[in-house]
Protein backbone atom coordinates (compact mmCIF):
# COMPACT_ATOMS: atom_id res chain seq x y z
CA UNK A 1 0.00 0.00 0.00
CA UNK A 2 3.05 2.36 1.11
CA UNK A 3 4.05 2.11 -2.76
CA UNK A 4 0.86 2.39 -4.40
CA UNK A 5 0.94 5.86 -2.30
CA UNK A 6 4.40 6.68 -3.19
CA UNK A 7 3.39 6.05 -7.01
CA UNK A 8 0.74 8.07 -6.38
CA UNK A 9 2.66 10.85 -5.29
CA UNK A 10 5.44 10.74 -7.82
CA UNK A 11 2.22 10.44 -10.48
CA UNK A 12 0.95 13.94 -8.48
CA UNK A 13 4.16 16.22 -9.17
CA UNK A 14 4.97 14.67 -12.44
CA UNK A 15 1.25 15.85 -13.50
CA UNK A 16 1.67 19.04 -11.79
CA UNK A 17 4.77 20.08 -13.85
CA UNK A 18 3.68 18.92 -16.97
CA UNK A 19 0.36 20.99 -16.16
CA UNK A 20 2.19 23.60 -15.17
CA UNK A 21 4.71 23.78 -18.19
CA UNK A 22 1.85 23.26 -20.31
CA UNK A 23 -0.18 25.72 -18.95
CA UNK A 24 -0.70 29.57 -20.48
CA UNK A 25 0.88 31.94 -17.63
CA UNK A 26 3.62 33.70 -16.67
CA UNK A 27 7.55 32.24 -16.58
CA UNK A 28 7.51 34.18 -12.78
CA UNK A 29 4.09 32.52 -12.35
CA UNK A 30 5.77 28.79 -14.02
CA UNK A 31 8.83 29.13 -11.94
CA UNK A 32 6.90 30.15 -8.77
CA UNK A 33 4.99 26.91 -9.12
CA UNK A 34 7.59 25.27 -10.02
CA UNK A 35 9.71 26.00 -7.12
CA UNK A 36 6.75 25.07 -4.61
CA UNK A 37 5.93 21.50 -6.42
CA UNK A 38 9.75 20.78 -5.99
CA UNK A 39 10.35 21.96 -2.54
CA UNK A 40 7.03 20.11 -1.74
CA UNK A 41 8.67 17.31 -3.13
CA UNK A 42 12.15 17.47 -0.98
CA UNK A 43 10.17 17.55 2.09
CA UNK A 44 8.83 14.34 0.68
CA UNK A 45 11.65 12.74 0.28
CA UNK A 46 13.45 14.13 4.20
CA UNK A 47 10.48 13.24 6.11
CA UNK A 48 10.27 9.36 4.14
CA UNK A 49 14.30 9.38 4.66
CA UNK A 50 13.73 10.32 8.49
CA UNK A 51 11.12 7.89 8.94
CA UNK A 52 12.89 4.69 7.08
CA UNK A 53 16.05 5.42 9.10
CA UNK A 54 13.85 5.70 12.52
CA UNK A 55 12.51 2.59 11.00
CA UNK A 56 15.85 0.84 10.77
CA UNK A 57 17.10 1.90 13.77
CA UNK A 58 14.08 0.63 16.08
CA UNK A 59 14.79 -2.74 13.82
CA UNK A 60 18.03 -2.82 14.83
CA UNK A 61 17.79 -2.07 18.60
CA UNK A 62 15.11 -4.98 18.75
CA UNK A 63 16.90 -7.61 16.89
CA UNK A 64 20.15 -6.74 18.21
CA UNK A 65 20.59 -9.44 20.31
CA UNK A 66 19.73 -12.13 17.57
CA UNK A 67 22.37 -10.29 15.44
CA UNK A 68 25.05 -9.98 17.83
CA UNK A 69 24.41 -13.99 17.73
CA UNK A 70 24.64 -14.67 14.08
CA UNK A 71 27.86 -12.40 14.36
CA UNK A 72 28.85 -14.80 17.07
CA UNK A 73 27.95 -17.96 15.36
CA UNK A 74 29.24 -16.87 11.82
CA UNK A 75 32.61 -15.77 13.88
CA UNK A 76 32.49 -19.16 15.40
CA UNK A 77 32.26 -21.53 11.92
CA UNK A 78 34.82 -18.94 10.11
CA UNK A 79 37.63 -19.74 13.04
CA UNK A 80 36.38 -23.63 12.79
CA UNK A 81 36.98 -23.69 8.67
CA UNK A 82 40.31 -21.36 8.82
CA UNK A 83 41.47 -23.89 11.46
CA UNK A 84 40.56 -26.72 9.16
CA UNK A 85 41.77 -25.11 5.78
CA UNK A 86 45.29 -24.59 7.70
CA UNK A 87 44.86 -28.23 8.77
CA UNK A 88 44.77 -29.26 5.64
CA UNK A 89 46.99 -27.30 3.89
CA UNK A 90 49.82 -28.29 5.98
CA UNK A 91 48.77 -32.00 5.14
CA UNK A 92 49.34 -31.21 1.29
CA UNK A 93 52.55 -29.36 2.12
CA UNK A 94 53.92 -32.80 4.08
CA UNK A 95 52.66 -34.92 1.61
CA UNK A 96 54.17 -32.98 -1.82
CA UNK A 97 57.92 -33.06 0.16
CA UNK A 98 57.38 -36.56 1.10
CA UNK A 99 56.53 -37.21 -2.45
CA UNK A 100 59.33 -34.60 -3.40
CA UNK A 101 62.21 -36.99 -1.54
CA UNK A 102 60.86 -40.24 -2.52
CA UNK A 103 61.41 -39.38 -6.22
Amino acid sequence: MKNFLKGVFAGGIIGAISAMILAPQSGKNTRNSLKKVSDDGISFLKKETKDFRKKMKDFLDSHKEEIDDIKSKLKNKKDFLSSKFAKSKELISKKFRKKEKTE
